[in-house]
């Protein structure tokens, strides 16, 4: 039944109308409670035209992914996708802020960030891109970071 309401309220995310932010968000939120996730989500989560709150929800709904909704043989590519995007994201210094701390969060749930099943450098290109962005000058992304990480333990 999830898979075919998704079906039905996906294609208002194939073609967005400029005009049509509002219900853009309200499919992608239904997305996130759902925890479901396709194509569409990864391109406008990359797309740093869309309005912010567009960003938010997309960002949101990778958050949200669960992998039961999707397919074993595609889990990995999806994952490491995803992995990619977001570290690219985050490291974008000409992204907003929010954006940033959004991909973060993104990238440390159980779907995205997953060591125990995947052999992806991630742990070794996120320790270096949070690294860089701890170094340099306090700003609301890396104090996010470094607060996060300090109270995570």
């Amino acid at each position: 039944k999830i898979k075919e309401f998704q079906k039905a309220i996906s294609k208002f995310l194939k073609s967005p109308a400029k005009d049509s932010s509002n219900v853009t968000t309200a499919v992608l939120a239904a997305y996130a409670q759902l925890g479901v996730y396709d194509d569409q989500v990864r391109t406008l989560a990359a797309n740093d035209k869309a309005p912010l709150e567009v960003q938010y929800q997309a960002l949101n709904t990778i958050r949200h992914i669960c992998d039961d909704f999707i397919d074993d043989a595609n889990q990995v590519k999806i994952r490491t996708d995803l992995q990619s995007l977001l570290l690219k994201i985050l490291q974008n210094k000409s992204n907003k802020n929010a954006v940033r701390v959004w991909a973060f969060e993104a990238l440390f749930t159980s779907f995205i960030y997953n060591p125990e099943e995947d052999d992806s450098t991630l742990g070794d290109n996120l320790e270096k891109a949070l690294s860089e962005i701890l170094d340099q000058p306090l700003n609301q992304v890396n104090g996010f970071i470094w607060s996060a990480l300090k109270y995570s333990v």
